[in-house]
Order: C-alpha cells, then sequence, then structure tokens
C-alpha cells in the first residue's frame, strides 16, 4: 500500500457545505480530489494483530503466599449478587 501524503488537507470552506473530498480507494486514502460530496459512511482501520512468541505468553504465576501453590477461581453468574458468591468462596477456601 502506497503511503499518500497531503500537504494541506482543508479544501472545502468551514463557513459552506463540502463542494469536494479526497477520494478513498480499497487501499486508502488517495490525492485525488473528487468534486461532489462525499457520501456518509464509517471508515474504520483496523490493526493488523501483533504475534507473540511462546515466551511472550508464558509467565510464572504466584499467588498470594508469594509462593508457588493453589489457586481458586470464581465463577460469578449473577452480577448483583457478586458479593455474596465471592464472600461464599472465600470462607470455603479458609477453611
Amino acid at each position: 500500500m502506497k503511503q499518500v501524503v497531503i500537504e494541506n488537507p482543508t479544501i472545502n470552506s468551514p463557513f459552506e457545505e463540502p463542494k469536494r473530498h479526497f477520494r478513498f480507494s480499497d487501499e486508502g486514502i488517495t490525492d485525488e480530489i473528487v468534486e461532489d460530496r462525499r457520501d456518509s459512511s464509517y471508515f474504520i482501520p483496523i490493526a493488523r494483530p501483533k504475534k507473540k512468541s511462546p515466551q511472550q505468553l508464558a509467565f510464572d504465576a504466584v499467588n498470594n503466599h508469594a509462593g508457588y501453590g493453589r489457586w481458586a477461581f470464581i465463577e460469578i453468574s449473577d452480577p448483583w449478587d457478586a458479593k455474596n458468591t465471592i464472600r461464599t468462596a472465600l470462607q470455603a477456601v479458609a477453611s
């Protein structure tokens, strides 16, 4: 994809209805000016995902005892009752 640099992107008056616009192609914006008002549409650029190596994905986990050991997970199915669910799970782990 060719990079386009537009030196002065202001091509319409701020006090009048837009009459010209820069044309978009499948590759992105071009430096070609179209003598017409652009249709209203969304243009959402999507970045390519960054690939991570296995070394970046792996890490050592340490629990609250500052050592390796047992982990507990809680599934919250009702957000309005989360406090009680967490209390019950913590009591079960503590005993």
